[in-house]
């Protein structure tokens, strides 16, 4: 080492003394340039050793929570109130600052979470991040976790599931942040939110029907998504306030719900499928237009309602709980029920093929007075029928036409009615009742020597004339008169008519009713003997048929019967004559070769009583 050293100093040409200076000074400038690379002075370093660990040990804490797969919220007696305006719906992404209260009401700490992607942070897990801080140091440490730590990862966070399996209160001035669902399973547990629920997910209740409750009336659940969601479960939900705010199809209804104070439809359709939301007695619908509203998917099967009971006593165009059907009365109809539905009402008897708007109102008051109804819907529920067409019909075991007021302009036709039940819209076009309600035949006079032939329609569709015939076999007809009919009418009328010459063992009679096109059809057929019998059909099984049908029939004596099948036209497809015994006789028939319709079993006995039976057959 000496050698190498005495090689270097001559050629530095220098003495040793001043070698061991030159190196010391060397030192003291490497020392110097050490100082000025220094970011910030030693007195700051304990400071930002303490604020580094303090990140850390935050970091840490909080990304143990977001990873962890909570499906139970630790503590069920603190409660969260969160420190923020939520008029603005922030991104469920943001940072906010939150104090946890005990159950005694009195504030604890500051701390500091995210709106989770999956869940709420439990509180007790929480409670100990963060001593309090400044507010400054707060907002400070916040932006620089957010930036340094998670803003790679803000947006990876998987969607989730929230399970309640403890008791969980939201205070009036707090929002909870669902990127997911809730799901509530635990008979025992619920959620008492007088504050907001958001969620993108599912609302699923297979806890109870207490599972959510508001103690103060203010709690409000908002679905807000891009994606469908559904309200299902085992239970129903009570709502207070539930507002749909989906910017996608909307929600599904997949089992039943109340709302007791509003139901608000910002954004998306409201979906009920089978099942029924009850506004009950004090909840109303509000929000509701032609983009977003109530509906069903499948109107030919989907038998979904909303619901509403109010008190009804001299109202002018009230519309009950907002579901569309106002009501004008002077009189105090009672406690009244009105059910809304948007399954299309089928027509009966010869106008069977056709079909009611997606619509329809059920209405049921305590009691029944004279009463002006205004019937709304929405373009997109008509089922192809023209506006200015638009007909009101009453069920009153037929549909009934309605002397109609449209107005096409603001999507409503009005009516005076003084009974109530289930009102629906049809057109002239395409009519829902049964145009003939009844045919008889009776016996005139005691010598029965003359007969009575009856019939009413509930109305007439371009009706030019009845044309009465009778038969001695049901087989072979003969003209016996021509009535008059009464063109088009939507109201009941009622005719008669006297044969003075009826045959002297069984006479049958038809109604062949002819349009003014020309176009016609048939009547079911009815019968009068002078000798009775009594003969009835007790049963009809299976009913609609595919393959075989079969009925049972009682006589009280030995008999011979005539057996027709005949079509809504009237046409005979089907013929067979049965000798019965007295009691109960069994009868198949083979209807596999027919076309999937409504047909009429027609069983006619020489002593002229007959039964007849309607059976809807499936290929």
């Amino acid at each position: 080492m000496k050698n190498i050293i005495s090689n270097i100093i001559p050629s530095l040409n220098l003495k040793p003394s001043e070698t061991r200076t030159a190196v010391e000074r060397e030192r003291e400038r490497e020392r110097e340039r050490e100082r000025e690379r220094e970011v910030l002075p030693k007195s700051r370093k304990v400071e930002i050793q303490l604020l580094n660990c303090l990140i850390v040990k935050l970091f840490n804490s909080i990304n143990k929570l977001l990873n962890s797969s909570y499906k139970v919220l630790k503590s069920s007696e603190l409660s969260v109130a969160f420190a923020t305006d939520i008029s603005s719906q922030p991104n469920i992404s943001n940072w906010e600052t939150v104090t946890t209260v005990d159950a005694a009401g009195n504030s604890n700490q500051n701390i500091i979470y995210t709106k989770f992607d999956n869940e709420l942070p439990p509180a007790a897990a929480t409670a100990t991040i963060l001593p309090k801080f400044r507010k400054v140091e707060i907002q400070l440490i916040n932006c620089l976790i957010f930036f340094l730590f998670f803003f790679p990862a803000i947006n990876s966070f998987s969607q989730d599931l929230l399970c309640v399996n403890e008791n969980v209160k939201i205070k009036s001035s707090a929002s909870l942040y669902v990127k997911g669902g809730i799901k509530g399973t635990n008979a025992s547990k619920s959620i008492d939110n007088d504050g907001n629920i958001y969620l993108t997910g599912d609302w699923t209740n297979n806890a109870s029907s207490t599972f959510l409750k508001s103690t103060a009336n203010s709690g409000e659940v908002i679905f807000n998504s891009s994606s469908i969601q559904n309200i299902t479960g085992t239970q129903i939900t009570t709502f207070y306030d539930l507002t749909i705010n989906n910017t996608g199809i909307g929600v599904i209804i997949e089992h039943n719900i109340d709302v007791t104070n509003t139901l608000t439809i910002t954004d998306g359709d409201i979906d009920l499928q089978n099942d029924t939301i009850s506004l009950s007695t004090t909840g109303s619908l509000t929000g509701e237009t032609f983009d977003n509203r109530i509906k069903v998917t499948d109107p030919a099967n989907h038998t979904g309602t909303i619901t509403a009971t109010r008190d009804v006593s001299n109202v002018t165009n009230y519309n009950i709980a907002g579901l569309g059907m106002e009501l004008t009365t002077t009189a105090n109809l009672g406690t009244t029920t009105i059910i809304r539905g948007h399954q299309q009402q089928q027509g009966s008897g010869s106008f069977s093929g056709n079909y009611s708007i997606f619509r329809y109102y059920d209405i049921s008051p305590t009691t029944s007075e004279e009463t002006t109804i205004r019937f709304n819907y929405f373009e997109d529920e008509l089922n192809g029928h023209l506006e200015n067409e638009l007909i009101m019909y009453h069920d009153i075991g037929y549909w009934q036409p309605m002397s109609t007021t449209p107005d096409a302009a603001n999507n409503r036709v009005s009516a005076t009615i003084s009974s109530f039940s289930k009102f629906t819209i049809g057109s002239e076009s395409f009519p829902l009742p049964i145009e003939l309600l009844d045919f008889t035949a009776k016996w005139y006079n005691t010598e029965q020597t003359q007969s009575l032939l009856n019939w009413v329609t509930a109305s007439e569709t371009n009706n030019q004339y009845f044309e009465i015939q009778k038969s001695k076999d049901a087989i072979n007809w003969e003209q016996l008169e021509i009535i008059n009919g009464a063109g088009t009418s939507n109201s009941i009328n009622n005719y008669e008519f006297i044969d003075n010459i009826p045959y002297n063992k069984i006479t049958y009679y038809q109604l062949k009713q002819t349009d003014f096109n020309g176009s016609f059809e048939y009547s079911d057929i009815v019968s009068l003997s002078k000798n009775n019998n009594i003969i009835d059909i007790i049963s009809i099984y299976p009913n609609p048929a595919a393959h075989n049908i079969s009925f049972e029939i009682i006589t009280t004596q030995d008999t011979e019967v005539n057996i027709f099948i005949t079509d809504n036209t009237g046409k005979i497809i089907f013929t067979d004559r049965k000798q019965l015994k007295t009691g109960n006789n069994l009868y198949t028939i083979n209807i596999s070769r027919f076309a999937a319709a409504e047909y009429i079993i027609n069983v006619i006995t020489e002593s002229g009583l007959d039964k007849v039976a309607k059976v809807f057959i499936r290929n």
